[in-house]
Formats: structure tokens, sequence, C-alpha cells
């Protein structure tokens, strides 16, 4: 499981099955819980179909949502490295922006009150507890499905 020590979430696992059977079964999955694009042979995004707090525009979603990339490498004895991991969200690059624009302002002019200075620095913080634990979710989520692979029937390639 991952954990909260890190900006970024990055998570390693192996899994008992050769890598092109998890490569097909990524590729063609169909469920409601999550949708996958391939990127190349053995990486992917994994895009989760609800999230909260993303940023919308007025022309529709600005950004994929909760994403998770997924990039599989060959192991030892038929078994595979997942390495699931995710990439520093947009909306964290705003808020901080906008804190910093609004704190040399109101340190400028002193046109915030004082409780203002701790408001958007708490928000940014708020935001990021709520992506790591919405992207901890969908990388729990993708573990689950290729973990529970061998047991699906999967055959082992020859």
């Amino acid at each position: 499981m991952g954990d909260f020590n890190s900006i970024l979430l990055k998570r390693q696992f192996e899994v008992p099955l050769d890598i092109e059977i998890l490569v097909t079964s990524l590729s063609s999955k169909l469920d409601d819980d999550f949708t996958v694009r391939k990127i190349n042979e053995y990486n992917f995004d994994v895009i989760a179909y609800s999230s909260f707090g993303i940023l919308r525009g007025p022309f529709g979603q600005v950004t994929d949502g909760i994403k998770v990339y997924v990039n599989f490498a060959p192991g030892h004895e038929k078994k595979t490295l997942v390495t699931l991991g995710t990439n520093f969200r947009i909306e964290l690059y705003f808020a901080i922006f906008i804190s910093l624009c609004l704190g040399m302002a109101g340190a400028l002019n002193q046109i915030f009150p004082f409780w203002a200075y701790f408001f958007f620095p708490f928000m940014i913080l708020f935001f990021w507890i709520v992506y790591r634990i919405q992207e901890n979710t969908l990388a729990n989520d993708v573990e689950d499905y290729l973990s529970k692979q061998p047991r699906m029937g999967w055959k082992d390639l020859k």
C-alpha cells in the first residue's frame, strides 16, 4: 500500500504473471472503476471515472482528473514488476501561484485580515490531501485488479 511520505505517489509490486498477460488484461479492461489509456507497449494512464475537486473549465474538463500511470517491466521467472505513480497536479501550481500573489499583494497593501494569510496555505494542503486520497484509492483499485488476474482464469503464456 502507498503512503503519504512524499509529494508524488509511487508504488511498486510484483505480479506472478507474464507481462503480456497483464498488458492484455489492462488494455481490455471494461469496468466502472476506471478507464485505461495505452501510452506505449508497457505504459498506461489509468483515469478514475469520478473525482472530487478537479479543474473544470467552461468548455469541459481541463485536466484528466485523478490519474495514475502504470508501467510494466519484466521480472524474474515469468513475474512482472508493476510501478504505479502520479504526477504533480496542475491545480496545485495554480493554488500556490494565487496564494503567493495574494499574499504579496496583501502584505504590501495590508488589505486582507490576518486569518486570510493562513487560509490559502491550508487550502493548498487540503486539496493536496483530497487528491492524494483519491490517487491512493485509484492505485489500490489498479493493484487489486492486477493482483487478482491469476484467480480470474488467465492461463500462463508459454
